[in-house]
């Protein structure tokens, strides 16, 4: 292989010959057929490239970056977001001779892949700290590591390590150096459907995100008891988040999936994994090339939403109006993954010279990936914009995957700032919100009275993970709530679609059953979240809408806050 100095002196020489990179080229490296280890060094490499004190690297050999193939529709991303800019695809070795040619890996990590699995994310965080490569003693594909040097040999000093040993190590040596959390499960099974705090180690860790956690020397790590109170994970755990230089509340990349508690991952949302409530999930686990799209041009100006189709729309008490929502946006495998292929059916089906004939579809949109995917926010505003009946709102619960009236106050007053922010940013005012089962009655006071209608207009109550009712948050009857001292807030009720194959409760029925339903009432002000977790997906709305006379009018979220508020202004009156 070339090295470093030699690469960049041919471009010198050869600026045009032989179909050479230009600026603005992507170094593309494909990686089929690697190992897990393998693909580590690569992840890894491209994570210290993509850092912005080593940009100068690659734009001396031509690229502008690294883009790895891996992860569900990568390919398809780097097509729609790179537009005409050249693509060439190198070999990803060579990679890592530049890397380490130019000074960019300042050595390597010597680790046992098979016998330190459990703590392989700790390596990793422990490779971003040292600027080194990690390489496994145990794969024949690994590295050639002659003439370079050892920083660290994880065989000797972490032999008997734990994973609670190698977090507190990493803690207590670097914690100072690291952003953030990023929680990522080496392949423990956690799928039990009741607690496992024992589960057996049979899979391989998601580690397409490993470029992002070096980049942003992020704090990964991952301990089965870390929330479960009691243990010495948990208070590992608490003496973390008390000590860091993290955000407040603490954002938690990754997916924390230690505890399964019947069906439901019991951690996932973070909030209640610590005494002080300061947590929130960005799930991200898997998501692939994310220093790359974080590279992009960042988003300094705030995004536009198609106009409101039922702007100025009165309210009907003879009708029915439900709002369509799309969920699990708040996790950004998702955005790039299973939605991609949803959004190019729907542009198929409503854009171009069809714009605005389609009902209007609400997407549930992390705020997050306006910064960590910039590129690909700008396509699916594009999109919504090109079909002018699409349009997004934030996911539960807002800026992160948490459960904010439980917060504690510091992280409460910084979260709500936040809230507002991202509406601006995104140019919406509504959100998704689920709460832990317990706090659903202390919530308004908690939290959605605080905001008094300053950005939030409407919040979109959903009962996850546990399909748990809302003991007198609701009266019988009653499609939402209007809260604050100026009555301009909406909570809206639960009514989630989990799947179609028909079922006693409502939230599985077909669309024949919810289409006799929705025809069947008058003056509701609803809606429908749908999830993906019963196999439902936005084809189901078409079967549903199809099925709808003129008694039901399906509208985007702000039109169904201003009803909702016209229906609460005329209740209030005849009360009078």
């Amino acid at each position: 292989m070339m090295s470093y100095a030699s690469v960049v002196a041919l471009l010198a020489s050869l600026p045009f010959a032989l179909g050479l990179t230009l600026p603005n080229t992507v170094w593309l490296a494909n990686l089929d057929g690697r190992t897990t280890q393998n693909f580590i060094q690569f992840q890894v490499c491209a994570g210290l490239l993509g850092r912005a004190e080593n940009e100068q690297v690659l734009q001396d050999l031509g690229f502008d970056g690294v883009y790895l193939d891996g992860g569900d529709f990568a390919l398809t991303w780097l097509a729609l977001t790179q537009g005409s800019a050249p693509v060439k695809q190198e070999e990803p070795d060579d990679l890592l001779d530049i890397c380490f040619s130019s000074g960019v890996a300042k050595g390597y990590i010597k680790y046992d892949y098979e016998a330190q699995k459990p703590i392989v994310p700790n390596i990793i965080t422990l490779a971003a700290m040292l600027d080194a490569i990690p390489v496994d003693i145990s794969d024949a594909t690994a590295l050639n590591v002659d003439g370079k040097d050892m920083l660290f040999d994880a065989t000797v000093s972490w032999k008997s390590f734990e994973a609670i040993e190698a977090t507190d190590y990493m803690f207590r040596h670097y914690v100072n150096e690291t952003t953030s959390m990023y929680k990522m499960n080496p392949g423990y099974a956690t799928n039990s459907f009741m607690p496992d705090l024992h589960p057996e180690l049979t899979g391989e860790p998601h580690v397409n995100a490993v470029d992002f956690i070096v980049k942003n020397k992020l704090f990964c790590f991952f301990m089965v008891k870390n929330c479960v109170p009691l243990t010495k994970e948990h208070a590992l755990m608490e003496e973390m988040v008390n000590n860091n230089p993290w955000p407040s509340p603490i954002p938690v990349y990754g997916y924390d999936d230690s505890i399964q508690f019947f069906g439901g991952q019991a951690y996932e949302a973070e909030t209640n994994c610590v005494a002080e409530h300061n947590l929130g999930q960005i799930a991200s686990s898997g998501t692939a090339n994310l220093a790359w799209h974080g590279n992009r041009d960042p988003l300094t100006e705030n995004m536009k939403q198609p106009e409101n189709l039922h702007d100025g729309l009165e309210y009907d008490p003879e009708k029915n109006y439900v709002t369509f929502v799309v969920g699990d946006g708040d996790n950004l495998n998702v955005l790039v993954g299973r939605n991609l292929p949803w959004i190019l059916a729907r542009q198929k089906k409503c854009g171009g010279s069809k714009r605005g004939t389609c009902y209007p579809l609400l997407w549930t949109f992390s705020a997050r990936a306006l910064d960590l995917l910039p590129d690909l926010s700008r396509y699916f505003y594009d999109f919504a914009a090109n079909t002018g009946s699409d349009y997004f709102m934030l996911p539960p619960s807002g800026d992160l995957y948490s459960y904010p009236s439980t917060m504690n106050d510091e992280s409460k007053e910084a979260y709500i700032e936040t809230m507002e922010a991202d509406w601006e940013r995104m140019g919406g005012s509504t959100s998704v919100h689920w709460e832990w089962f317990y706090s659903w009655l202390s919530s308004i006071d908690n939290y959605f009275s605080l905001f008094g209608g300053k950005g939030a207009r409407g919040f979109f109550l959903t009962t996850v993970p546990y399909m748990f009712p809302m003991p007198a948050f609701f009266k019988r009857g009653e499609d939402f709530k209007v809260v604050g001292d100026a009555e301009n807030v909406v909570l809206f009720r639960s009514n989630e679609w989990r799947g179609t194959q028909g079922h006693p409760h409502e939230n599985k029925w077909t669309p024949e059953q919810l289409a006799e339903k929705l025809m069947g009432e008058k003056g509701a002000v609803t809606h429908l979240y749908l999830t993906s977790d019963g196999n439902n997906a936005p084809d189901a709305f078409d079967q549903l809408f199809d099925l709808l006379d003129d008694s039901v009018v399906v509208v985007n979220d702000e039109a169904l806050v201003n009803l909702a508020l016209q229906k609460h202004a005329l209740q209030k009156n005849r009360l009078k």
